[in-house]
């Protein structure tokens, strides 16, 4: 009687293993879970003002999905070089998830998209430096997505200057700590549409996959923005010199990008929509050869990369 017992314990053993992840080579899971929970993070005021102020914090509220217009919630694990390690999709109204089958290793981070019936993002979450461990549930915690309140109707804000992409810039240069290298925050992850457009997952951000390979001047850059009609989409509009930094990748050049997500970007300068504060007839420019920004003559050319989603 006990050898029978003992033979049900360790089957049942086996599968909540088994449950946690897979097995590897050797017939040992190498694989982990995250759970989490979703909260908005609610920023009426000041869209820059600290969290830290205490005369009037941030509140943190439900999510309401009828509000903010959403139907599903996806979400994707990814590791520290950006390659995708698990995926999960569950009804908004939830407002927990949990993801299996990751690998074991640290570093891991995981981006959440909010999704109106249509498909479009309306909103997303991050959280990093996420270590997997493998037959084990690793609880995230709460994972806050950026949403203003107007008039008692919440919507989403895609894109602050408190969530900037990583440089990519990976390589040491000396032995001091304290080098770009160092440190990885908000690392570069992309999601290919497969409509000519690409999302950064990290800003929100929706851009035009690649370019028209023409040069303009910054006036023609503007209007072919506006008038673009791309991925079903007519509300296109040329960036912002930051918002142009942002897909800049500094650990590589001629391009400095993603030339995965942004192929045939010419290593040349391409027009941001903000003007030069010293010359009226100046504007500044972002030059994908290096990733360096200057300004020009508004009456030069340059070439030109939309984008909408932004501020």
């Amino acid at each position: 009687m006990i050898k029978i017992r003992f033979f049900y314990i360790l089957l049942i053993s086996s599968i909540i293993l088994y449950s946690c992840g897979g097995y590897n080579s050797n017939g040992v899971s190498d694989e982990g879970s995250i759970t989490f929970k979703l909260e908005l993070q609610d920023t009426q005021g000041p869209t820059y003002k600290p969290q830290t102020v205490s005369s009037d914090p941030f509140r943190m509220a439900a999510i309401d999905c009828t509000a903010i217009g959403i139907s599903t919630v996806d979400a994707t694990v990814y590791d520290s070089s950006g390659t995708t390690l698990a995926s999960g999709s569950w009804n908004c109204s939830v407002h927990t998830g949990t993801i299996n089958n990751i690998s074991a290793g640290s570093n891991r981070r995981v981006v959440i998209n909010g999704k109106d019936s249509g498909g479009s993002i309306k909103y997303i979450g991050e959280q990093t430096g996420i270590a997997i461990t493998a037959n084990s549930i690793t609880d995230v915690g709460t994972i806050t997505i950026t949403a203003t309140t107007t008039g008692g109707t919440t919507t989403t804000t895609s894109w602050t200057m408190l969530k900037l992409s990583d440089t990519g810039q990976t390589g040491d240069y000396t032995t001091t700590f304290g080098e770009d290298s160092d440190y990885s925050i908000n690392l570069p992850s992309y999601t290919d549409n497969g409509n000519g457009t690409i999302t950064d997952n990290v800003t929100g951000l929706i851009w035009q996959k690649e370019d028209d390979n023409t040069s303009r001047t910054w006036a023609d850059a503007s209007t072919y923005c506006d008038n673009l009609t791309l991925g079903g989409q007519s509300d296109w509009g040329l960036p912002s010199d930051m918002e142009l930094m942002s897909i800049v990748n500094y650990g590589i050049y001629n391009p400095s990008i993603n030339t995965t997500y942004f192929p045939n970007t010419n290593s040349s300068s391409y027009w941001s929509s903000t003007a030069y504060a010293g010359g009226s007839s100046l504007a500044w420019y972002v030059y994908f050869g290096d990733g360096g920004v200057s300004s020009n003559g508004k009456s030069s050319n340059g070439y030109v990369r939309c984008v909408r989603g932004g501020q």
